[in-house]
Protein backbone atom coordinates (compact mmCIF):
# COMPACT_ATOMS: atom_id res chain seq x y z
CA UNK A 1 0.00 0.00 0.00
CA UNK A 2 2.86 2.37 0.78
CA UNK A 3 4.37 1.63 -2.64
CA UNK A 4 1.11 2.72 -4.34
CA UNK A 5 1.14 5.98 -2.39
CA UNK A 6 4.82 6.55 -3.19
CA UNK A 7 4.24 5.91 -6.91
CA UNK A 8 1.24 8.25 -6.93
CA UNK A 9 3.27 11.01 -5.26
CA UNK A 10 6.05 10.68 -7.80
CA UNK A 11 3.57 10.52 -10.68
CA UNK A 12 1.76 13.64 -9.49
CA UNK A 13 5.01 15.58 -9.60
CA UNK A 14 6.38 14.17 -12.85
CA UNK A 15 3.18 13.97 -14.91
CA UNK A 16 1.66 17.28 -13.89
CA UNK A 17 3.83 19.57 -16.07
CA UNK A 18 3.47 17.27 -19.08
CA UNK A 19 -0.31 16.91 -18.96
CA UNK A 20 -1.44 20.27 -17.60
CA UNK A 21 1.23 23.00 -17.80
CA UNK A 22 -0.41 25.48 -15.45
CA UNK A 23 -2.93 23.96 -13.05
CA UNK A 24 -1.89 20.42 -12.27
CA UNK A 25 -4.97 19.62 -10.25
CA UNK A 26 -6.36 17.34 -12.96
CA UNK A 27 -3.53 14.87 -12.51
CA UNK A 28 -3.80 15.08 -8.74
CA UNK A 29 -7.53 14.42 -8.86
CA UNK A 30 -7.03 11.28 -10.97
CA UNK A 31 -4.33 10.06 -8.59
CA UNK A 32 -6.46 10.90 -5.56
CA UNK A 33 -9.28 8.80 -7.02
CA UNK A 34 -6.84 5.90 -7.36
CA UNK A 35 -5.67 6.37 -3.77
CA UNK A 36 -9.26 6.53 -2.52
CA UNK A 37 -10.03 3.29 -4.35
CA UNK A 38 -7.12 1.73 -2.47
CA UNK A 39 -8.63 3.06 0.76
CA UNK A 40 -12.03 1.61 -0.18
CA UNK A 41 -10.53 -1.81 -0.86
CA UNK A 42 -8.70 -1.62 2.49
CA UNK A 43 -12.00 -0.82 4.25
CA UNK A 44 -13.71 -3.80 2.64
CA UNK A 45 -10.76 -6.08 3.36
CA UNK A 46 -10.39 -5.10 7.03
CA UNK A 47 -14.13 -5.06 7.59
CA UNK A 48 -14.05 -8.85 7.43
CA UNK A 49 -11.57 -9.30 10.31
CA UNK A 50 -12.16 -8.66 13.99
CA UNK A 51 -13.11 -5.06 14.70
CA UNK A 52 -10.15 -4.01 16.85
CA UNK A 53 -7.57 -5.76 14.70
CA UNK A 54 -9.14 -4.51 11.47
CA UNK A 55 -9.26 -0.90 12.65
CA UNK A 56 -5.67 -0.86 13.90
CA UNK A 57 -4.21 -2.41 10.75
CA UNK A 58 -6.38 -0.18 8.56
CA UNK A 59 -5.18 2.94 10.41
CA UNK A 60 -1.54 1.93 9.90
CA UNK A 61 -2.04 1.13 6.23
CA UNK A 62 -3.77 4.43 5.53
CA UNK A 63 -1.07 6.35 7.39
CA UNK A 64 1.62 4.62 5.32
CA UNK A 65 -0.31 5.29 2.08
CA UNK A 66 -0.59 9.04 2.59
CA UNK A 67 2.86 9.47 4.13
CA UNK A 68 4.38 7.68 1.15
CA UNK A 69 2.38 9.94 -1.20
CA UNK A 70 3.82 13.05 0.45
CA UNK A 71 7.33 11.59 0.49
CA UNK A 72 7.16 10.50 -3.15
CA UNK A 73 6.00 13.90 -4.34
CA UNK A 74 8.64 15.69 -2.32
CA UNK A 75 11.38 13.32 -3.45
CA UNK A 76 10.43 13.72 -7.11
CA UNK A 77 10.44 17.49 -6.74
CA UNK A 78 13.84 17.48 -5.09
CA UNK A 79 13.16 19.11 -1.75
CA UNK A 80 10.41 19.40 0.82
CA UNK A 81 9.63 22.94 1.93
CA UNK A 82 8.35 24.71 -1.21
CA UNK A 83 5.95 21.88 -1.96
CA UNK A 84 3.69 22.19 1.02
CA UNK A 85 0.81 21.11 -1.23
CA UNK A 86 1.89 17.48 -1.00
CA UNK A 87 1.77 17.58 2.77
CA UNK A 88 -1.52 19.46 2.87
CA UNK A 89 -3.10 17.07 0.36
CA UNK A 90 -1.71 14.03 2.14
CA UNK A 91 -2.92 15.33 5.51
CA UNK A 92 -6.41 15.98 4.16
CA UNK A 93 -6.51 12.58 2.45
CA UNK A 94 -5.30 10.86 5.60
CA UNK A 95 -7.91 12.54 7.81
CA UNK A 96 -10.75 11.74 5.40
CA UNK A 97 -9.54 8.15 5.05
CA UNK A 98 -9.23 7.67 8.81
CA UNK A 99 -12.70 9.02 9.52
CA UNK A 100 -14.20 6.98 6.68
CA UNK A 101 -12.57 3.84 8.03
CA UNK A 102 -13.82 4.47 11.56
CA UNK A 103 -17.39 4.65 10.30
CA UNK A 104 -17.35 2.20 7.39
CA UNK A 105 -15.40 -0.76 8.80
CA UNK A 106 -18.07 -1.48 11.47
CA UNK A 107 -20.76 -1.14 8.78
CA UNK A 108 -18.97 -3.58 6.48
CA UNK A 109 -18.79 -6.05 9.35
CA UNK A 110 -22.60 -5.96 9.63
CA UNK A 111 -23.19 -6.81 5.97
CA UNK A 112 -24.39 -10.34 5.39
CA UNK A 113 -21.74 -12.62 4.00
CA UNK A 114 -22.50 -14.88 1.12
CA UNK A 115 -21.17 -18.42 1.32
CA UNK A 116 -18.45 -19.12 -1.19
Amino acid sequence: IAFIGFAAGIASCLLAPMVFPQPFYGVEMVLFCILLLVVLFAIIHHGRSSLARGLVIYQLEVLSLWAAFAFGGSLAHGFIMPWRDYFEDALAGWIVSEVAGLFLIPLVRRLPRRPV
